[in-house]
């Protein structure tokens, strides 16, 4: 059975997952959710937070899975940029990577400049602003651009849970090759309701990465909170997929 690697997203931290892991774990895969350096419960500042650390972190994760064990890398949203980052440093290592409503990018493009052009996308326009290069979400707004599809009950806990986010992350660019990254079975999951990455736009990188496969949620931005079920049992057709 696989064990699969959990990565958050923006302002999100391993919390986000805690309904998703003994589903998985019910149906007989490990799963290991855990918080990207400065995020969540971690103590680093956030401010420092960058993309190699979120892949050694990543990759520190990988080393405890038992040898032999398939590792299939789960990544939500900006956890996208990280999933591509650790595809790129050691596929020989993964299984799969599995992008859910996340930001899969062509090599030498940032988050930044995939949108250029584009008008800002709500958290774009929510967010708040710190001297120190990091961003926060207002509770309020984030019901509106993350959990739409939550309960208010739920959505509001989540909500209360974001922290600051280190916007350097947005700009710097994504390194992967045919070779490497390429060569790795991925699937793109759609999510269908999003307003923060739009269906149109989901399909927009899933263009620019042929072979890529995909399913197909009816949810909003984060469907591990509202439809932990239906994303399960598609992961657990990954795993059977890649086994």
């Amino acid at each position: 059975m696989a064990c699969f690697l959990l990565i958050h997203g923006s302002w999100h931290g391993a919390w986000c997952w805690q309904k998703l892991v003994p589903l998985l774990e019910g149906a007989g895969h490990a799963a290991l959710a855990f918080d990207l350096p400065g995020s969540g419960d971690d103590p680093a500042p956030a401010a420092e937070a960058d993309q190699e650390g979120y892949a050694r972190r990543t990759i520190e994760m990988l080393d405890r899975v038992p040898a032999g064990q398939p590792v299939i890398l789960v990544g939500h949203s900006l956890g996208g940029l990280t999933l591509s980052a650790v595809g790129e440093a050691v596929p020989d290592r993964l299984a799969a990577l599995v992008y859910v409503t996340a930001v899969m990018l062509p090599d030498g493009m940032s988050a930044v400049a995939w949108r250029a052009g584009r008008p800002p996308n709500p958290p774009a326009r929510a967010r708040v602003m710190a001297a120190d290069g990091t961003s926060t979400m207002p509770p309020d707004a984030a019901l509106d651009c993350f959990y739409g599809d939550c309960t208010p009950e739920e959505g509001r806990a989540a909500a209360a849970r974001l922290g600051p986010q280190a916007m350097r992350l947005y700009e710097t660019p994504v390194r992967v090759s045919a070779a490497r990254w390429g060569r790795l079975p991925r699937w793109y999951l759609y999510c269908d309701r999003d307003v923060t990455i739009t269906p149109e736009e989901q399909r927009r990188m899933v263009g620019a990465a042929p072979g890529t496969a995909t399913f197909s949620l009816d949810a909003a931005h984060s469907p591990m909170l509202s439809q932990a079920p239906a994303l399960a049992e598609c992961l657990v057709r990954i795993a059977a997929a890649t086994d």
